[in-house]
Parts: C-alpha cells; structure tokens; sequence
C-alpha cells in the first residue's frame, strides 16, 4: 500500500527558495511502505532553525548616536510639500535660505536642516531651517514668508544616510527598527540635515544626518 510523505517546512524554508519546486516535489512522491529501520541521528537543533537576530536589519552602533541637540537661532520657512518633489524642492527651500541670508548679512552656523512637523501619505508639513552664528537683528528686512526662530532642542538619536536621496527610506526603515528594539518613545518630528548638495533624488553622494527627537 502505497504512502505519501509528511512534509513539514522549516523555518528557513524561505532561504531555498531556488529549490521550492524540488521540495514540493518530494511531499507528493508515493512511497512504499517498508519495514521499520533505524532512523539516522537527527542533526543539531539548531542546524536549520532561524535566529530571531538573523531578521534584524545589521546596524553598526557608529551608526546610531544618541546627542543632545541644542538650540540654535534659525531662519526658516514654514510650509507644505509633496514626496514626489524629491530632493530637488528641498534644495530650492535652502537655497532661497541662503539666499536670503546671505543678502542679510547673516552668519550661518551649520548645513540647512528639514523639519519634518507632520508627515502622510501624499507629503508633509515642514520647517526648512538655516542655522545661525547669532539671533537675526531686529529691523532686519527678509523676503515676505521667512521666519526667524530656533532649531529644535533636547535628546535625540542622529542616524547618516550616505547615497541617493531615492534610497532614503531604507535607512528609516533600518533606524525604525532600532528604535522599536530598544523601545525608544519618539517625539513627532523628525529632521534630516544636508551636509552636501545633490545633482538630483538619484546622486550617490549625498549625506544626510537624520535626527530622531526622544521623548
């Protein structure tokens, strides 16, 4: 009387998956049924079982520094825009900061920084932000829309993507994953500082330092 074999899947079944049709193969083959014989030692138990860390995206701990930001004087732009404008819109935000400040006579401290408010689907709530050496004088003149104020303060945990803008998803999905497996409650914004400038969302040498603000 003929047989089939039981089948069961391995936890690292997804791993072979070059050999998934071999494998399926193999639980419908018919077998005849013959006497009992001595089954071969079973291999280690942990030979074919799957790590709970071999799931875990491969974070170097350079990668992940925990800071306290401070307060810096700023001019800034408060606005709404659309992920499909990519890079390109947020340089022209900071290069009409510069612009501005430049025109002003104002000092600036460090690279332009995107303040990320409020975020959905379609796009986001922002304040692009320059840094500055000193508050902006009183009487100072800007263009109509420019705001003055400070950058965001307190503890923070600042990750670097260095390559395309276009791939920039990929390190927040790495920093997300960092953060649910310390546990670390999130105040609701972010920021991304710009060290450099890009040709376009597909230049591979950008660097972005992203700043994720702790409760």
């Amino acid at each position: 009387m003929a047989e089939f074999q039981n089948c069961p899947l391995s936890p690292n079944f997804g791993r072979r998956a070059l050999v998934t049709g071999l494998a399926l193969a193999l639980c419908v083959m018919p077998v005849l049924a013959q006497p009992a014989t001595p089954a071969p030692p079973p291999p280690p138990a942990d030979k074919f079982q799957a790590k709970p860390d071999d799931f875990k995206p491969d974070v170097p701990a350079a990668s992940a520094q925990e800071m306290q930001l401070v307060a810096h004087p700023a001019l800034y732009l408060h606005g709404k825009g659309r992920w499909d404008g990519g890079l390109q819109a947020i340089q022209a935000l900071t290069a009409r900061l510069k612009s501005a400040a430049d025109a002003a006579g104002l000092a600036i401290a460090s690279p332009p920084q995107m303040v990320f408010l409020a975020t959905s689907d379609d796009g986001y709530t922002y304040n692009a932000m320059l840094p500055l050496t000193a508050p902006v004088p009183a009487g100072t003149k800007l263009p109509e829309g420019f705001l003055t104020g400070e950058t965001p303060a307190g503890k923070a945990v600042r990750f670097s993507h260095d390559g395309a803008y276009q791939d920039i998803d990929d390190t927040y999905e790495v920093l997300t994953a960092w953060l649910d497996d310390r546990g670390l409650d999130t105040r609701n914004m972010f920021i991304e500082e710009y060290l450099n400038t890009a040709k376009d969302n597909a230049d591979p040498s950008l660097k972005v330092h992203i700043y994720v603000l702790l409760k």
